[in-house]
């Protein structure tokens, strides 16, 4: 072995989070706009590879990868074949149990050839998963994703889901990030920040703070003032809820999934409630998104010093 290869082997092997690399808790894995009719999609996610499809009946359905027969990867040529996936090597076909149920060249099926079935909840334009690191004694879970109301709202426009990463930190400094007023100033440029104000509800953790923000692309370069409630759920979701002058509202969802033990899946979306005047509602609603990924875009993220805590990928 290389020298390299030592050291990125190490690399690996070296624990830098105190948390556990995976914590017990429901992840989003899929948009639904993502996962179409009898569409199929292969995921790699908690260090594991993963295959997700929607069955003829609408449910989606999240499966462990790869064929027990000889290990071919379901979500890669896989097809829908009714509310069961087949899989492009011999067409064995699966349920959403992960049963085996056909096998088109056998009158009997062969024993205990299963793969393992995930929880799967869908809501509000989200498709979860429950992770539990004991999966065959899994705990059940204490909360339930949450209903996203402005999702079929609509006195709010449809969410601008464009904006993914991969990200090099763990979920939970990830979602810390929501509350950590100091970068918003010093990174972000955001303005004057007071101290949040913080409850928990369970697994929810809800901030609330006032700020001053700049919006130059629509010429505003004074702070004006801005109220943002934030609602934590585990360490899968943040959604923001934030009020401009008391009367422009816009609504954000930054989900996080673990990758491996190294790499987070981080998405964002964000919403506007309507003004009452659909061209004024769009040029709100593009402003935001534009000012959202302003945020996200700074040079310093790339540094190398910073690899310690979190990293832009891509």
């Amino acid at each position: 072995m290389t020298n390299h290869a030592q050291a990125s082997t190490a690399a690996r092997n070296e624990r830098r989070w105190p948390m556990p690399a995976y914590p017990r808790g429901w992840y989003v894995v899929s948009y639904s706009s993502d996962l179409g009719p009898e569409r199929v999609i292969p995921l790699r996610y908690f260090g594991q590879d993963l295959v997700l499809y929607r069955a003829k009946n609408g449910a989606p359905v999240l499966l462990d990868a790869y064929c027990p027969h000889i290990g071919t990867h379901l979500g890669i040529g896989g097809t829908v074949d009714g509310d069961c996936i087949r899989c492009p090597m011999h067409g064995w076909l699966f349920d959403r149990t992960g049963t085996c149920t056909n096998v088109p060249y056998l009158d009997e099926l062969p024993r205990n050839h299963r793969v393992r079935a995930w929880p799967v909840y869908e809501q509000s334009g989200l498709v979860w998963t429950y992770y539990d690191a004991n999966q065959n004694n899994a705990t059940a879970p204490t909360w339930d994703p949450p209903l996203i109301e402005a999702y079929d709202d609509p006195d709010w426009t449809a969410f601008d889901e464009g904006r993914r990463w991969v990200i090099r930190t763990h979920v939970q400094m990830f979602h810390e990030n929501a509350v950590d007023v100091h970068h918003f100033r010093q990174l972000h440029r955001l303005g004057t920040f007071a101290e949040p104000t913080q409850s928990f509800d369970g697994a929810v953790m809800i901030s609330r703070f006032m700020h001053l923000c700049t919006y130059p692309e629509l010429g505003i370069d004074e702070g004006i003032e801005v109220e943002t409630r934030t609602s934590t759920y585990g360490l899968g979701l943040t959604i923001g809820h934030t009020t401009t002058m008391g009367e422009i509202e816009s609504l954000s969802l930054a989900t996080s999934t673990p990758i491996d033990e190294e790499h987070i899946d981080a998405r964002m979306a964000t919403a506007v409630r309507s003004l009452g005047d659909e061209a004024a509602t769009a040029s709100l609603f593009e402003t935001v998104v534009e000012a959202t990924a302003r945020h996200r875009r700074h040079p310093h993220l790339g540094k190398p010093e910073l690899q310690h805590r979190g990293v832009l990928q891509e």
